[in-house]
């Protein structure tokens, strides 16, 4: 979900997100890189937008080894899928191969 659904995009950011469960953890070291991905979802009956069941936070961490450079990204998704239907390594395949 990008920006340019500005109050879709504000309603999902500023729900409860410390509250809710770890879906999913992955830590892998390539490229010089250590990138850690942190994957939180939330259900829902209705959220304004046609067939969301389910909004999706991820936090994504990416240490350079080379130069130190942390960046943490916050993104967040909405999907069709009812909770349960998918576990949360794959939604955080789906997230990554997307």
């Amino acid at each position: 979900m990008k920006k340019n659904h500005a109050k879709l995009h504000d309603r999902v950011r500023h729900l409860p997100w410390r509250e809710m469960p770890l879906e999913h953890y992955d830590r892998t070291r390539a490229h010089h890189r250590i990138e850690i991905r942190r994957l939180k979802a939330a259900a829902f009956d209705h959220l304004d937008y046609p067939d969301a069941k389910q909004a999706l936070q991820m936090v994504r961490w990416r240490l350079d080894r080379a130069t130190g450079e942390l960046t943490i990204e916050r993104i967040y998704l909405i999907t069709s899928l009812a909770p349960g239907a998918a576990t949360g390594p794959e939604l955080a395949s789906w997230i990554r191969g997307h």
